[in-house]
This record gives C-alpha cells, structure tokens and sequence, in this order.
C-alpha cells in the first residue's frame, strides 16, 4: 500500500512540474511580446494613435502574463504538497 502511495505522489508531482514548466514557458511567452511590442512602440511615439491596437494587445499580454503567474503559484503550491507527500510516504516505509 505504501509503495502505491508513494508512487501515486511521485506521479503527482512530475504532473505538476509539468504543469509548472508548461506556464512557465507561456508566461516567458508573454514577457517576449510584452518586450518585443513596447520596443517597437518605444519608436514611434509619434505615431501613438496608430498603436491602439498594440497598446490593447500589450494590456492583454500583460494580463496574460498576471494569471500565469498565479497559475504558476498554484502548481507551485501544489507541488510543494506533492513533494512532502512523497516524503511521508518514504519515511513511512522506513
């Protein structure tokens, strides 16, 4: 049963670095066009009206952005808790 336990949260938690790895990328995603739009943007002040578009799309990566992040301290969060189990189920095998 323990050795069930054990492998069930080991399962857990590579799921959940994953998951991590998966929003980590996306948001690395995010911060590229938020850095890649505002350089663009950073020439051509002059032609602010013109860059609406961008400003909206920048605002939307940006939010973007912010939920994975908290996505990305949720399966943190979860994956701390995955790894005590797996540390729990080990001890208790001892």
């Amino acid at each position: 049963m323990n050795h069930t336990v054990t492998l069930d949260s080991i399962t857990t938690a590579r799921t959940r670095l994953d998951d991590l790895q998966a929003e980590i990328e996306a948001g690395a995603r995010c911060a590229e066009r938020i850095r890649a739009d505002a350089f663009e943007m950073d020439n051509r002040v002059a032609t602010y009206i013109r860059q609406t578009e961008r400003l909206h799309s920048l605002l939307h990566c940006s939010d973007e952005l912010k939920a994975s992040i908290r996505e990305q301290r949720t399966i943190l969060r979860d994956l701390k808790l995955s790894i005590e189990q797996v540390r729990h189920a080990i001890r208790r095998r001892k």
